[in-house]
Parts: C-alpha cells; sequence; structure tokens
C-alpha cells in the first residue's frame, strides 16, 4: 500500500471511505503529539510543498488535500488563503502560513 493510501486508511476513523475534516484534524494531531508547536507548522509546511518555493498556492494545498481524500474546493481553500495573503500575491509565504495556522489551530 503505497504511503497516502495508508495515510488515508489511517484517517478513515469511521470506514466510510470519506476523510471529514474532524478526521484529517483529529489525525494530524495524533500524528504530531509530542511536536513543538514549531516542529508541527514545519513539517505540516513540507507536507504542502513550501520547502520547494518558499510559498505555498491554492492549488498545491488542494492536491495534498485531494490526494488524503479530503473534498474542499480551489475556491474554498482560496477563500482561506486570501484571509491571511497580507499582500495579496495569490499565494502565502511561510510567516503567513504560520500565522493561518495558527489562527486556526
Amino acid at each position: 500500500m503505497g504511503e497516502i493510501a495508508h495515510a488515508r486508511q489511517m484517517m478513515d476513523a469511521n470506514d466510510d471511505g470519506t476523510i471529514s475534516l474532524e478526521e484529517f484534524c483529529n489525525f494530524m494531531a495524533n500524528a504530531m503529539e509530542g511536536m513543538s508547536e514549531h516542529e508541527e507548522i514545519e513539517e505540516l509546511w513540507e507536507m504542502f510543498g513550501g520547502e520547494e518555493t518558499g510559498k505555498l498556492t491554492a492549488d498545491q494545498i488542494h492536491v495534498v488535500l485531494t490526494r488524503l481524500g479530503l473534498k474542499f474546493s480551489v475556491g474554498d481553500i482560496r477563500a482561506l488563503l486570501q484571509e491571511v495573503d497580507e499582500d495579496g500575491n495569490g499565494h502565502i509565504s511561510k510567516g503567513e502560513f504560520e500565522e493561518m495556522m495558527e489562527k486556526y489551530k
């Protein structure tokens, strides 16, 4: 079983074939137990691909969430990112990502 398929199976707590936001958040909280807040943010930043370019777009986040079985539209993700995209350039920097994570934890 591939890494993504395994993660999807682990997250789907009620085995209904979909992963709710609650299941995703519970999985991430358990996976990061014992990590510092800084380590958690670093792990998520890398998971979404931010280390490659130093920024994240709604499309990048959408791809990862879709692979994990979460169903959020790109529009929903863009709306979320706009709340922290201080310079309005359509993507978020690591600092903006950290701000978003703080806001929604």
